[in-house]
């Protein structure tokens, strides 16, 4: 799989404390990596943007160092509870609340796969041209309201 062209979109809010954290870091990204991760700390948990930074930065050390040929789907839900343990142990040897916590999403460009992975409210989109191919559920409570049946996509936005 190769890539032409890398774009992105990143816009800093106005939170005093950034929690959001993308791995390669905003603007060095090249056709070569095959390694993108972007993660935002979860509101109204401490040391959101510890949490973002930890989690990014295992994640993608970790694949890294793992052959193309034997990445699979195991090996990376294998990296993420070592990375979820990395940051329990952390926030313990630094007497941090351990409600700290990420959202995550990742993809990994692997010779003719793709394999993506997310957890909280962040989405994944694959896009071609102007249209959306595949789009990743959230994991929040008003997505899963939607999914429900229970408030309309329209509803959900007030």
């Amino acid at each position: 799989m190769n890539l032409n062209t890398i774009y992105f979109l990143h816009e800093i809010g106005g939170k005093k404390t950034q929690e959001d954290y993308i791995w390669p870091p905003a603007g060095t990204a090249s056709a070569e990596d095959k390694i993108f991760i972007i993660c935002d700390g979860v509101g109204g948990s401490e040391n959101g943007e510890l949490a973002s930074k930890l989690i990014s930065e295992f994640v993608a050390s970790a694949l890294q160092e793992i052959p193309a040929s034997t990445l699979s789907a195991t090996v990376i839900n294998d990296i993420l509870l070592q990375a979820q343990q990395k940051l329990i142990d952390h926030a313990a040897q630094y007497a941090l609340n351990t409600d700290m916590a990420t959202t995550f999403t990742l993809l990994v460009l692997n010779d003719d796969k793709a394999f993506i992975a997310w957890c909280g409210d962040s989405r994944i989109y694959h896009l071609r041209g102007h249209d959306i191919l595949y789009r990743s559920r959230d994991h929040s409570l008003v997505n899963e309201l939607i999914a429900q049946g229970v408030v309309t996509e329209s509803e959900a936005q007030n």
